[in-house]
């Protein structure tokens, strides 16, 4: 009998906040491509020559690496918000980075 998805994700979560690097593996790259969707998408025009989504998302997932020991999980779908959270965040502080730049500071 098929894991359905949410059961997968679940059982890989629970053993990544345990330390499993393969389990977190799994799920980073399982929820890889629709953070860069989400980070791509919001990456104003005027900056894509600028920001690339690629190193935003990059950047967040080493944060996920380093920090999934304190995911607490609330259900289904919720290692994906918590990653793209952690992306957006990383996405706003390389928008204010540029601005800052762009102003000389």
């Amino acid at each position: 009998m098929a894991m359905s998805s949410e059961s997968r994700e679940s059982l890989l979560v629970q053993r990544a906040v345990s330390g499993d690097a393969v389990a977190l593996t799994a799920l980073l790259t399982d929820v890889r491509p629709r953070v860069f969707t989400h980070i791509a998408r919001r990456i104003p025009s005027n900056l894509r020559s600028s920001i690339d989504a690629d190193d935003i998302v990059q950047n967040a997932l080493v944060n996920v690496y380093r920090s999934v020991g304190s995911f607490q999980n609330r259900g289904a779908g919720w290692f994906y918000r918590w990653v793209a959270t952690i992306a957006a965040r990383r996405l706003r502080y390389a928008r204010r980075l540029h601005r800052a730049v762009r102003r000389g500071g």
